[in-house]
C-alpha cells in the first residue's frame, strides 16, 4: 500500500479541511495551520540535531554490516555498496541474528503470543474470549506483510541499534506494516523512557503529493508544478514530514470522536513551504520504535554492530593483508640485476635467461609472510563477531531436536539466554506489546471479535484496555524456564532442610510459585481454578477443620467426664 492509501485510511471520516486549515488550540479553539507547520518544522530541526549525533556511526556500520543501506548519511545518494568489504562475516552475522529472531521470537508458523485479561482467571468466559481473540489476531498477522517487515526491522535493530515500524489500516481493514529506514526518522521519549513521538522524513514530487493528499491541499508553489512541462521541474522532490505525537487533554476534546480529537496527533507537513497538507489523529501510536540496548540519557539505541565494529574493521584489514600475501605467493615479486640484461618470464614453462658468469640469477623477494598466522587471527575475529551477534545461540537452537522442551533449550543455552534476555525484554516492551495492542484495538473497533463478555463490557468500550500479552515463543519460554530451573534447584536444595525444620517453608509463597510456574510453562488458563474458587475451597476446608477441632474437644471433654469418680459427678450436678 502506498502513502496515498495510508493517508486516505487514516483520514477516513475526517473533514475535507479545504481552504485555510486550522489546528486545535487549547480549550477547543482552532489555530492557523501555518503555526502548526512552523512548530513541527522547528521541533523536527531540534530532533534532527540529536539524531545526527548518531548518523556518522550509522554510516560506518552500514558500510561494513549492511551495505545495501549505506546511504544513511547521504539519503538518496548511495555509495558503492561493497566498497569497504573484504569480509562478509558481520553482514552474515547480522542476517542470522535477524532470521533467528524471526524464527524463534515471532515465528510465522506457530503461535508465539497469547492475549489475556486480568479478569480472565476469575471468569472462564473471559478467558475463552481472549483465547479466540489471540487466534484471530495471529491469523490476521499471518495474512498481512507483518513478518516481511518485522524481519527488515530486526536487521536494522541488530545493525543500527534502533528500528521503527509503521502500522496503518489498509483497504477493507487490512493490516499494512512498513519498516521505516534508519536515518529517515527522529524520535522523542516520554518521562518513562518510552518513545511517544516520531517524526518521519520523506520526499515526494508535486504529482505524487497531489495523488496522496489532493491537489487542493498543496501549497501554491507546489501546485504550479502540477502542469509543468519542464521535466526537471516535474521531477523536483519536495521534503515532507509526518509528525505523530501525543495530544494533551487541553488540545483535544475526549468527548468527540473525530480524528482531530484522538490521543495522538498526526501532521503531514510540506517542510519547505511550512504548510500542513493533512491533520488527523490515531487512537494508538502507529509507529513502534525499539532499541537493542540504550543508555538512560539518549533516545537512540546501541547494537551488536556498535560493539563489533572495531573487530569488523580489523578483520577486513587482515583479509586485505592475506589477499596481498596470497597474491604474492601465487605471483611473487622478483629481485633481478639492475642492468636489465634479461626479462623474467613468470609464465608456466617460461624460460628466463641470466648471466651465469656474474651469477645474476633473479629470485623471489619478500615472500616470507606467515599466511597461517593471519588466517588464525582472522578466525578468532570471526568467532568474536558471531558471538557478539548471538549467532552461536541461534545456530545451536536450529540444530536442537524439534521435540526438545523449553527447559532443555534453556539448560543448553543458559549463558547466552541470560545475555539475550535484556534485549528480548526491550523487544517485547517497546515493539511487540504496543503493536499487538494496536492490532487488537483496531480489530475490536471493527467488531472482528464479536460482542465482549458481560464481565468485560461496561458499555463504554474500554474493555480493550484490559488486555495484556503473554509471549510463548521458543525464546520466550526458554528465558522463562531459567526462572523455573532456579525454582527446581532451590526446591532440591531445600528438601533435606525441610526434614530438619519445616518452619523454613514459611518463607515461601506457594501461591505465587504456582502462578509463576504455570505462567512460565504456558499452562492453559482452564487448568487452574479461578482465585475466587480457590478462596471458597480454602474457606470450606477451614470451616471443616474448625468443626473437626470442636468435635475433638467435645469428645475429649466427654471422655474426661467419664473418667471422673461418681461422687464428683453427683456433687457437680447438685
Amino acid at each position: 500500500m502506498n502513502d496515498r492509501q495510508h493517508t486516505q485510511a487514516e483520514g477516513a471520516g475526517e473533514d475535507p479541511a479545504r481552504g485555510k486549515q486550522k489546528t486545535r488550540r487549547p480549550g477547543g479553539a482552532r489555530q492557523p495551520a501555518a503555526e502548526a507547520a512552523a512548530r513541527v518544522c522547528e521541533r523536527a530541526a531540534s530532533l534532527r540535531a540529536e539524531r545526527d549525533r548518531f548518523t556518522g556511526v550509522w554510516q560506518d556500520i552500514a558500510d561494513y554490516v549492511m551495505p545495501r543501506k549505506n546511504d544513511v548519511a547521504t539519503q538518496g545518494s548511495p555509495r558503492i555498496r561493497t566498497a569497504f568489504l573484504s569480509d562478509v562475516t558481520a553482514l552474515d552475522a547480522n542476517e542470522k541474528l535477524g532470521a533467528g529472531q524471526l524464527a524463534y521470537v515471532c515465528p510465522a508458523n506457530e503461535v508465539w503470543f497469547k492475549i489475556q485479561s486480568s479478569v480472565a482467571q476469575e471468569n472462564p468466559e473471559v478467558s475463552e474470549f481472549f483465547e479466540r481473540a489471540s487466534q484471530t489476531v495471529f491469523r490476521r498477522l499471518a495474512a498481512s506483510n507483518f513478518y516481511l517487515e518485522a524481519h527488515e526491522c530486526f536487521l536494522d535493530r541488530g545493525a543500527f541499534g534502533t528500528m521503527c515500524c509503521y502500522l496503518q489500516a489498509g483497504e477493507g481493514g487490512a493490516l499494512v506494516f512498513r519498516s521505516v529506514p534508519c536515518g529517515t526518522f527522529m524520535i522523542d521519549e516520554d518521562c518513562d523512557g518510552m518513545v511517544d513521538t516520531v517524526y518521519r522524513e520523506f520526499k515526494l514530487t508535486a504529482r505524487q503529493a497531489a495523488q496522496q493528499f489532493g491537489a487542493e491541499r498543496l501549497h501554491p508553489d507546489m501546485k504550479k508544478l502540477l502542469g509543468a512541462r519542464d521535466p526537471a521541474a516535474a521531477a523536483r522532490k519536495w521534503d515532507f514530514i509526518h509528525a505523530v505525537e501525543p495530544r494533551t487533554l487541553a488540545n483535544r476534546n475526549p468527548m468527540r470522536k473525530d480524528n482531530r480529537s484522538k490521543p495522538y496527533a498526526s501532521y503531514w507537513v510540506d517542510a519547505q513551504n511550512r504548510h500542513v497538507v493533512r491533520e488527523s489523529g490515531y487512537d494508538e501510536m502507529p509507529y513502534f520504535v525499539s532499541r537493542f540496548l540504550k543508555t538512560n540519557f539518549e533516545s537512540y539505541g546501541y547494537s551488536p554492530a556498535w560493539t563489533a565494529l572495531p573487530v569488523v574493521k580489523q578483520l577486513n584489514k587482515i583479509e586485505d593483508d592475506l589477499d596481498v600475501l596470497g597474491e604474492k605467493a601465487a605471483n611473487p615479486p622478483i629481485l633481478a640485476p639492475f642492468d636489465g640484461a634479461f626479462t623474467v618470464d613468470s609464465r608456466a614453462g617460461g624460460i628466463t635467461y641470466y648471466d651465469p658468469v656474474n651469477k645474476a640469477v633473479p629470485q623471489e623477494w619478500q615472500t616470507a609472510g606467515r599466511y597461517d598466522v593471519g588466517r588464525d587471527r582472522a578466525e578468532v575475529k570471526r568467532q568474536q563477531i558471531n558471538s557478539i551477534f548471538f549467532v552461536d545461540m541461534f545456530q545451536m537452537m536450529s540444530t536442537l531436536d524439534k521435540q526438545m522442551t523449553a527447559r532443555e533449550v534453556a539448560e543448553r543455552s543458559a549463558e547466552k539466554l541470560v545475555l539475550f534476555s535484556p534485549t528480548f525484554a526491550r523487544l517485547t516492551t517497546e515493539f511487540f506489546t504496543p503493536l499487538l495492542t494496536r492490532v487488537f484495538a483496531m480489530m475490536a473497533r471493527n467488531g472482528e471479535f464479536g460482542p465482549a463478555p458481560a464481565a468485560l463490557d461496561n458499555g463504554d468500550g474500554n474493555w480493550v484496555l484490559d488486555m495484556r500479552v503473554e509471549y510463548v515463543s521458543k525464546i520466550a519460554m526458554a528465558i522463562k524456564s531459567l526462572e523455573t530451573r532456579a525454582w527446581a534447584q532451590f526446591a532440591e536444595i531445600m528438601l533435606p532442610l525441610v526434614q530438619i525444620d519445616n518452619a523454613i517453608l514459611d518463607h515461601v509463597d506457594f501461591d505465587a510459585v504456582t502462578q509463576g510456574l504455570a505462567q512460565n510453562l504456558s499452562l492453559p488458563a482452564r487448568f487452574l481454578r479461578p482465585r475466587g474458587e480457590v478462596d471458597k475451597i480454602r474457606a470450606e476446608r477451614a470451616r471443616a477443620e474448625q468443626a473437626g477441632r470442636q468435635m475433638a474437644m467435645l469428645q475429649q471433654g466427654a471422655d474426661a467426664m467419664g473418667k471422673l469418680p461418681p461422687e464428683l459427678l453427683r456433687g457437680a450436678a447438685q
